[in-house]
This record gives structure tokens, C-alpha cells and sequence, in this order.
């Protein structure tokens, strides 16, 4: 969610495949954020995107991405992660 409120802050800047896939099913469930708002109901909607089989392979791709997130219960703090794996 943040990487895609990244690239929406930088409308000339273009996402590779695989980001662009993640990128739009992420604004497909979720608007960019132009106003504050309560974050829960994105952070649901991504939650249950991750939860089912994506169709977002990307042919002949040599790097995927696998990440994580996790929510902290003292205090609301938010935790992610992520890992680059390739091919030889």
C-alpha cells in the first residue's frame, strides 16, 4: 500500500511488470490516500487480496518478491518486510 501511494506521488515514474501487476490489483480494492481517513478498512481489503491465489505471474520473470506485513497491537504499530528471490 505504501509503495503504491509512492508511485502516485510520482505520476511520471513507471513500475516494472510485476510491480505493476501488484500495483494494480492494490488500487483496484484501494484509492491513493488524499485525505486522512481510518487506514483499517485498506489495510483489511489488502489483507484478504494476500489471503487468496493471485494471478499476477509475470512470464519469464528471473526476481520475484515475497513480502510480509504485520500490525503490532501496543499502540498500532505497523511492521513489514521483504525479500528479493532470483534465479541463477
Amino acid at each position: 500500500m505504501l509503495a503504491a501511494q509512492a508511485f502516485d506521488f510520482y505520476p511520471g515514474k513507471r513500475p516494472g511488470k510485476g510491480t505493476k501487476v501488484a500495483y494494480d490489483l492494490i488500487r483496484s480494492k484501494v484509492p491513493m490516500l488524499k485525505d486522512d481517513r481510518v487506514l483499517y478498512p485498506d489495510i483489511e481489503a489488502i489483507r484478504q487480496l494476500t489471503g487468496s491465489a493471485l494471478g499476477g505471474q509475470v512470464q519469464n520473470a528471473r526476481v520475484g518478491l515475497v513480502s510480509g506485513f504485520g500490525m503490532i497491537t501496543y499502540d498500532r504499530g505497523l511492521a513489514s518486510c521483504a525479500a528479493l528471490l532470483g534465479s541463477a
